[in-house]
């Protein structure tokens, strides 16, 4: 990891940004951080996987028969085979749901990947789900209106209730 943050000149890219101090010095903390944690691993190749790990580790094994009171919060992908009372999908945004790259060229095989996904997400709520967007984000630095994700706009109208807040 060193060698490759020494190959891309990421410290250095860091240290000459145009943000804060503080912010400058947070981001050099973390990424130290991450080295001490990798040191403890024999491979960059051996800490992604001890992620899979972590991620795929639940205590729902242990919380059999007995009422969760915990919050979860996991990717789409790893909620494949789950079921939730209550279910919150943030981020339902174009360019974020589908992602921007499965939206660039003319690759319907990745935007149909992402509404598979989707559709995994959606059916991870045996009750009730809650689906939300932003109206801006601040994107790379500056602030970018939003529109709804077109797997928003696909829901059947029968079975959703669409709120807004101003």
């Amino acid at each position: 990891m060193q060698r490759i943050l020494a190959d891309i000149g990421y410290l250095h890219y860091i240290e000459s940004s145009n943000t804060n101090r503080w912010n400058i010095e947070s981001k050099i903390d973390n990424i130290h951080e991450l080295l001490v944690l990798l040191e403890k691993y024999s491979s960059l190749n051996d800490y992604i996987a001890s992620l899979g790990d972590l991620a795929n580790h639940t205590n729902s094994d242990n919380m059999e028969g007995r009422e969760r009171k915990y919050l979860q919060v996991m990717t789409i992908h790893t909620a494949k085979g789950l079921e939730f009372d209550r279910a919150f999908l943030p981020g339902w945004e174009e360019d974020i749901l589908p992602s921007k790259k499965s939206l660039e060229g003319e690759d319907i095989a990745a935007l149909e990947e992402e509404r598979r996904l989707a559709y995994v997400a959606v059916t991870r709520a045996r009750r009730c789900l809650h689906i939300s967007w932003a109206r801006n984000r601040n994107m790379f630095g500056s602030l970018k209106q939003t529109v709804p994700s077109r797997f928003v706009r696909e829901l059947s109208s029968k079975h959703c209730k669409i709120t807004t807040h101003k």
